[in-house]
């Protein structure tokens, strides 16, 4: 037995340097050593923690020290070192990364494992994750198609919400010729559209000045802008109930959903005249097996909340209501059954801002409708490249799933849990000064 153990190969130590401390890490805690992309901000994150770090394996957070009341500084280290920690795998800015000579085991040095313990009490464990993970299974004949819901002059209309990149209410239309409603120069921010009203695109009689949301269609480089009432949510359609009919201006693509009227799906180029293209589902139907891949990547999205220099995604099937601009008085500061809580995103990420957002979106979040107030929503957003969380500060484990690094921006995927226990455990742990109130449900 004894010469068997003393066969065994010894563990290769390394030793860091971390803001002028020095510590040891063995060969199999060390799993990588890197140059460190850009920090992107972290919500509920304490003052040893620079970010979230994009890495091989996935967002991981980054340390900028091993101390909890370590302030953060400008002059952040290049390199980090990807440890696998008690709660997973984290990454920490390090100064010099070497091999220990001899045998730092047995010379009662400090090992990085007992110097992280004390930091790692506010994260929660890393969710099991594996390389090149996958959200879901895409095969497509199981995937919805996914459509945004608008209406004007009691008319609804179905958008494929890979159409729509960007959703307001505009500040102002004014007609391009003047006595003519066709074509509209539509003010949303500090940006210009062309749009057309759906009112007149569909040939409907009424005042064009009721349309107050604009839908601004297809690539930002050329989009065109859709003039509508209202905003009614995403729904959501299986294969079987996307019909496309044959009529005198050309096929139609219409949507039969349960007990329901027929609903108009919008398709091609907005024109004076309705144009409507084949449903993609029948214009796919002798393409390859990769086509179809791509084709299921495009169709299964979310609707992303802008919260500060936060994102927050809602699954396509979660979202109720795109509400828009919610106005105070419409709010209650008292309970009601048939009332849904109403939650500031900037309040409960922790968002250092004067900025109030209004911009109101009802998700079902367990088996309950809450409304989120945010700055705004954009259209669409590809439920792919999200990874499950890493080791994260506990609060983003309770209310998220899984997280991205795009753009510049931290996007978190809300969770979507339909136990009804799971909804007033998680209730229970959101701040009472992330509530605005309570919203009334329309009807009852």
């Amino acid at each position: 037995m004894t010469a068997l153990a003393s066969n065994r190969p010894r563990k290769t130590w390394y030793a860091l340097t971390v803001r002028g401390t020095s510590c040891l890490v063995d060969s199999d805690e060390l799993t990588a050593v890197t140059f460190k992309g850009r920090a992107l901000p972290l919500p509920w994150a304490c003052a040893s923690v620079s970010g979230w770090v994009e890495s091989d394996h996935g967002p991981l957070v980054l340390f900028n020290s091993l101390s909890t009341v370590h302030a953060k500084t400008q002059d952040q280290e290049s390199l980090m070192a990807i440890v696998r920690s008690s709660k997973g795998l984290v990454a920490i800015e390090v100064e010099h990364v070497h091999e220990a000579r001899g045998d730092p085991a047995c010379d009662g040095g400090v090992k990085l494992r007992d110097l992280l313990a004390a930091i790692l009490e506010g994260l929660s464990p890393e969710q099991w994750r594996e390389p090149g993970f996958a959200v879901q299974d895409k095969r497509v004949t199981q995937r919805p198609e996914t459509f945004l819901r608008v209406s004007s002059a009691g008319v609804d209309l179905a958008v494929p919400v890979d159409r729509v990149h960007w959703l307001d209410k505009h500040q102002g239309a004014y007609p391009i010729l003047s006595g003519q409603t066709q074509e509209w120069l539509v003010k949303l921010k500090d940006d210009l559209v062309c749009a057309q009203s759906m009112r007149t695109w569909l040939g409907l009689e009424g005042s064009n000045g009721s349309e107050a949301w604009c839908l601004c269609l297809d690539e930002p480089q050329q989009s065109r802008g859709l003039l509508v009432e209202q905003v009614k949510g995403i729904i959501t359609a299986q294969s079987h109930q996307i019909k496309v009919l044959s009529h005198l201006d050309g096929p139609a693509t219409w949507l039969m959903l349960a007990d329901e009227a027929p609903i108009k799906v919008l398709g091609g180029v907005l024109k004076s005249e309705p144009e409507l293209c084949l449903d993609r589902r029948v214009c796919a139907a002798n393409a390859t097996a990769a086509d179809q891949q791509a084709m299921a990547n495009e169709i299964h999205q979310v609707l992303s909340l802008k919260v500060g220099p936060y994102q927050v995604a809602i699954p396509g099937h979660k979202v109720r209501a795109v509400m828009g601009k919610l106005s105070t008085p419409l709010l209650e500061k008292r309970y009601g059954r048939a009332n849904n809580p109403v939650i500031n995103l900037v309040r409960l990420l922790g968002v250092n801002s004067d900025a109030h957002p209004d911009f109101a979106v009802t998700v079902q979040f367990g088996q309950r409708d809450v409304t989120l107030l945010c700055e705004r929503a954009e259209f669409p957003q590809s439920i792919e490249k999200f990874w499950p969380l890493p080791a994260a500060p506990s609060p983003i484990h309770d209310f998220f799933q899984s997280v991205r690094l795009d753009k510049g921006r931290c996007e978190l995927l809300l969770r979507s849990d339909d136990c009804a226990h799971e909804w007033r455990r998680r209730v229970k742990k959101v701040p009472q000064s992330s509530f605005d109130g309570w919203l009334p449900v329309v009807g009852q």
